[in-house]
């Protein structure tokens, strides 16, 4: 594998890690009046400056060795600027 193809895949991973467990997810959390913890942290922490860490821990499903699936794990981790602090 060559370094191009390796960080497309790094970076292909990170997409599916962001996704927070897919749609549903995401919807469930809104039909409850609730918003996703990296909304909350939008709203909290002054623009740009949340620096996660952890990202890519969680399961992963594969399918003849390659990744096919992702669900991160159920927390998200890192650190923010709020309020220039």
């Amino acid at each position: 594998m060559s370094s191009e193809s390796e960080l497309a895949e790094l970076r292909r991973r990170h997409e599916l890690a962001r996704q927070m467990g897919g749609a549903e997810q995401v919807r469930r959390q809104h039909e409850h009046g609730k918003l996703t913890a990296r909304e909350r942290i939008a709203v909290l922490a002054d623009e740009g400056s949340f620096r996660e860490f952890g990202l890519l821990a969680g399961t992963g499903s594969y399918e003849d060795g390659q990744l096919t699936s992702f669900t991160p794990k159920p927390e998200v981790t890192g650190f923010v600027t709020i309020g220039g602090r």
